[in-house]
């Protein structure tokens, strides 16, 4: 997964305006898990750069300042591990 998402972001064009506006979204979308909605109502305002956080519009109108963590993509085994303390699998 990890190779996936570095040749997904190596594959957007960084001479282009089109592709940082392209590396931007999918790194936004990698490395802090928003939603697409999330993502597309980002704004300027919405970035503290001093504080290197983004103020995030969730469902129902939530605010929350990002990122608190992680501050580096999760691995699989990251993500493994989360779900094993998250509990038993759930019956399908």
């Amino acid at each position: 997964m990890e190779s996936q998402v570095a040749a997904l972001l190596a594959s957007c064009d960084r001479a282009s305006a089109t592709g940082r506006r392209d590396l931007a979204i999918l790194t936004v979308l990698a490395r802090l898990g928003l939603r697409a909605g999330e993502v597309a109502a980002l704004t300027l305002e919405d970035i503290d750069w001093r504080r290197g956080e983004l103020v995030v519009r969730g469902k129902g109108n939530r605010l929350a300042r990002l990122p608190r963590a992680p501050y580096r993509a999760l691995s699989s085994t990251g993500i493994t591990t989360v779900v094993a303390v998250a509990g038993p699998p759930v019956a399908g």
